[in-house]
């Protein structure tokens, strides 16, 4: 959905590219999500908020770099 909205938006010129973009960078966010919770969530070293802000950034930034690659 945000890869389509993305297009109708006319924020990305390929709708695939865009589709593309949002299950990556999504993807990889919640694997970061995932790991981050397993390793420093559960030794109480972070809360679930830091360790959801943290993946979205990492999401965020990967998808940033890959609309550079497009």
């Amino acid at each position: 959905i945000i890869g389509i909205a993305s297009f109708l938006l006319v924020i990305v010129p390929n709708p695939w590219s865009a589709i593309l973009v949002a299950i990556v960078s999504g993807t990889v966010g919640c694997f970061f999500d995932s790991i981050l919770g397993a390793l420093f969530e559960n030794k109480g070293w972070l809360t679930n908020e830091h360790v959801n802000l943290f993946a979205t950034i990492v999401g965020a930034i990967v998808g940033i770099l890959l609309m550079n690659m497009f």
